[in-house]
C-alpha cells in the first residue's frame, strides 16, 4: 500500500466503536473524533480523525519540520527511510484498527442485510475476487456476477462531497432516477446503476432491484 489509499485499504472492512476509541485516547471533535500519536521515536506523529461516515483519515507529520511527510503518499518513493516510515505508520495503523475498530463484513447496516437477503433467498455467498481490494464483494449466479457491492469515494457519484460511501452496482434494463441510484460507477451505464447503502433507496426497493439484476443475467446467459 503506497499511495493515498493506505488508511481505506487497512479499515476497509472495520467500524469504528467511539466506547473503544475513547479508552484509547481518541476524542470527540464536533461531529467526529481526533486522535495524535507519536512514532518512531517521536521523529513523526499521525494525526487521525474519524469523520462521522466512520473513516479514517490521518496525516503524517515529521516533527522536525512540522510539515506532512509527502513521500509517503508517492508510490514510486521506495528508498529504505521512506519505506520505514510508511512501514511504521502501516503497524500504528493496525493497532488502531485493533484497539479502536470491530472487524465486520460490510461497512453499511444495509449492506449486511442485503447480503443476508441474497444469503436467505438463494444460498448464495458473496466473493471477494480482487486481492489489493478487499472493499469488493461480488454476489454470483451461474458464476456470473449480478451484484457487486464496494466502497468508493463519495466524490464519484457527487462531485464535491467528502467521504466514502458503500454502495452495490446493479443489472438493470431501464433507467433509474431516485434519490441515492446513479449511473454505475466503473462498469456500463447504459446496463448498470450504483445504489448508495446508506438507507436513502428503501430495502424493499433495494431488494427488488436485486433481484431483477439476478433475473437478467441469468437471461442473458441462459444459466
Amino acid at each position: 500500500m503506497t499511495d493515498q489509499k493506505i488508511e481505506e485499504q487497512l479499515f476497509a472492512r472495520s467500524r469504528f466503536n467511539p466506547e473503544k476509541a475513547e479508552q484509547n485516547g481518541f476524542q470527540k471533535n464536533g461531529d467526529g473524533y481526533q486522535n495524535t500519536i507519536p512514532f518512531l521515536n517521536g521523529a513523526f506523529r499521525a494525526e487521525l480523525r474519524v469523520n462521522p461516515d466512520g473513516v479514517l483519515p490521518g496525516e503524517v507529520i515529521e516533527n522536525a519540520f512540522n510539515e506532512p511527510f509527502l513521500p509517503l503518499r508517492v508510490a514510486q518513493e521506495t528508498g529504505s527511510f521512506v519505506s520505514e516510515v510508511r512501514e511504521a505508520y502501516e503497524a500504528l495503523l493496525k493497532q488502531v484498527r485493533e484497539e479502536c475498530f470491530d472487524d465486520v463484513r460490510f461497512r453499511s447496516d444495509q449492506a449486511v442485510r442485503l447480503a443476508a437477503y441474497l444469503q436467505q433467498k438463494y444460498s448464495e455467498e458473496p466473493d471477494y475476487p480482487f486481492k489489493d481490494d478487499q472493499t469488493m464483494a461480488v454476489f454470483r449466479t451461474g458464476g456470473k456476477w449480478y451484484a457487486l457491492i464496494m466502497s468508493v469515494p463519495y466524490e464519484k457519484l457527487e462531485p464535491g462531497r467528502d467521504g466514502i460511501a458503500e454502495i452495490v452496482n446493479l443489472r438493470q434494463d431501464t433507467k433509474r432516477t431516485e434519490p441515492g441510484i446513479y449511473p454505475a460507477w466503473h462498469m456500463n451505464h447504459r446496463l448498470w446503476i450504483s445504489v448508495m447503502l446508506d438507507g436513502t433507496v428503501s430495502d424493499t426497493l433495494l431488494y427488488e432491484m436485486a433481484e431483477e439484476s439476478r433475473g437478467l443475467i441469468r437471461k442473458e446467459w441462459k444459466i
